[in-house]
């Protein structure tokens, strides 16, 4: 809804025709449910939490500094990478998908990704992630790709299951 041209029309039209209330959350808010709940489900203690969400549209990591929720908002997500592996690394036409991805192509994405790390995540927030004690917990739509339905308890996402299952 955030990012759809129709959004706000289409729950609008859903707050008449259900009556009930919708609001569109903004990303900030996003990350601070998505942080409570990961930190909750994976019973990290959340001062040693960092919650990488990646949806389809966009993405946070959160962490908390002291008492407050430091959030970074990203652009790149699971749809944004999708695009730039189909049109820039595979040269095909969209609407496509960029599997299966040969080892090149996926070494091409990750240095992507690892470049737009470098660039647009804030230090602060690279540091978070490498300073231990730190448990990184993913969700949104790159849970998927885990090594098993991301509502299993224990379910868990590292680079080698996810290089195993493209």
């Amino acid at each position: 809804f955030r990012k759809a041209d129709n959004g706000a029309e289409v729950a609008s039209a859903l707050r008449e025709e259900l009556d009930i209330d919708i609001h569109v959350v903004d990303q900030r808010l996003e990350a601070r449910v998505g942080f409570m709940g990961a930190v909750a489900r994976a019973r990290v203690p959340p001062s040693q939490a960092v919650v990488w969400d990646v949806g389809g549209a966009s993405m946070q990591i959160s962490y908390l500094a002291g008492d407050e929720l430091m959030t970074y908002r990203g652009q790149l997500a699971s749809g944004q990478m999708r695009d730039h592996v189909v049109a820039a690394i595979q040269h095909k036409p969209p609407p496509a998908s960029p599997n299966p991805m040969s080892d090149d192509e996926a070494a091409a994405a990750r240095a992507f990704a690892e470049e737009h790390a470098r660039r647009l995540v804030p230090e602060d927030v690279r540091a978070r992630i490498a300073t231990p004690p730190v448990t990184v917990i993913g969700i949104g739509a790159i849970k998927y790709y885990g090594d098993r339905p991301a509502h299993e308890l224990g379910a868990q996402c590292s680079r080698r299951l996810l290089e195993e299952r493209i």
